[in-house]
């Protein structure tokens, strides 16, 4: 997971692994049973609840999984983050304008940026790759509960 990538980094280092005990109930509805603990916090929830909330894709079990309060936590913190950098940017921008070697680094850390945002819109179509593929086996299934209850009519 890409944002379990990025907290390991030491991109937010206020957000550490969570090595306690997590809750023995879903978070969103409240009740027990089979349940994915949250890799950088106390919550737990089901699979199907977390669905509810964010369009996810079935995780390996070798894969890191992170609630959805972490999440937007998350991307709240990479939203203002990148906020700063680019009030930053201007702000370089408008004292003077940039030397020749500059120009370089900026350029540099341009397609460092694009380069990301690259890699968020593949992990993005492969979320909408999953969910399509979903939707189809879902509608497959209504279809044959549809001719199934005309048999029996």
């Amino acid at each position: 997971m890409v944002l379990a990538e990025e907290v390991d980094s030491g991109r937010y280092p206020s957000i550490k692994r969570y090595d306690r005990d997590h809750a023995d109930e879903c978070i969103v509805c409240k009740k027990g049973g089979t349940l994915l603990c949250c890799d950088f916090c106390s919550n737990a929830t089901h699979f199907s609840c977390i669905r509810t909330k964010l369009v996810v894709k079935e995780p390996e079990p070798e894969d890191d999984f992170m609630c959805h309060k972490c999440i937007q936590y998350i991307l709240q913190r990479r939203v203002r983050a990148e906020k700063r950098r680019l009030r930053k940017t201007n702000s370089a921008l408008d004292k003077d304008p940039p030397p020749e070697e500059n120009k370089e680094k900026i350029e540099e850390n341009e397609y460092e940026v694009v380069a990301k945002r690259g890699l968020e819109v593949k992990h993005l179509i492969e979320l909408l790759e999953d969910a399509e593929n979903r939707l189809v086996e879902l509608a497959g299934t209504a279809e044959t509960n549809d001719i199934r209850r005309q048999l029996l009519i």
